[in-house]
């Protein structure tokens, strides 16, 4: 299923509040300050532009891009960035390189127009429960993810260097104990959820065992 269409529905935005992904907005600005741009950013692949809107109320010159059908100052494709080189001080991926079809080819792109990176994104470090499928694996950004060492690897690969991560599990684990308890609205309203119930102590139990997590990468 197109990652895209899934987030475009509308129980996405019960479910996962004010941003698509761990720590919201406010994870949004530590990991603008730990790239330590005062931009110009470039966000890709930026859904509703959210994070951008917060760059802005920070004083940062921003662009939100997203090859899907939300709100974004410019459409365009992660692997073929429609800017010129070194257009940008940072790039900003929020939640999304795990669901990029080419990742290297996306962070060669970042680097030719961005001197810096600042990447949040799912980690996996070992393979999902089958019983998860498609569509579950995709939602949680989880069909590409790689582990803390894979990442580094890429980030290395295409030409940045001094790659610093933070680990933010502890964001991941108070998300999803978030959207258990917005299950509980679904639920009442007649929508069955059990699955999706399982799957989450499922993801919490991998969180809190370290085969799960959320890493913020930022280099240059």
């Amino acid at each position: 299923m197109n990652c895209c269409n899934l987030y475009a529905h509308p129980a996405v935005n019960l479910l996962l509040g004010e941003s698509w992904h761990p720590g919201g907005l406010a994870l949004t600005r530590r990991t603008i300050e730990r790239a330590g741009t005062r931009g110009p950013v470039l966000d890709v692949a930026c859904g509703g532009n959210r994070s951008v809107r917060v760059l802005r109320e920070m004083g940062i010159r921003a662009i939100g891009m997203d090859a899907g059908k939300f709100e974004a100052d410019v459409r365009g494709d992660a692997h073929r960035l429609p800017f010129s080189d070194g257009s940008f001080d940072c790039v900003l991926m929020e939640c999304a390189l795990s669901t990029f079809r080419d990742q290297a080819a996306a962070l060669r792109e970042a680097r030719r127009v961005g001197r810096r990176v600042a990447i949040s994104d799912m980690i996996l470090e070992r393979s999902l429960p089958e019983s998860w499928g498609e569509s579950a694996a995709t939602l949680a950004c989880l069909v590409h993810a790689h582990g803390v060492a894979g990442y580094r690897r890429l980030l290395e690969s295409a030409g940045f260097q001094s790659v610093r991560q933070y680990d933010e599990r502890e964001a991941l684990i108070e998300l999803l104990g978030n959207i258990r308890d917005r299950l509980l609205l679904l639920q009442m309203g007649g929508v069955p959820v059990e699955r999706v119930r399982e799957i989450l102590a499922e993801a919490r139990e991998m969180a809190r065992s370290g085969s799960l997590g959320y890493m913020v990468f930022a280099a240059e």
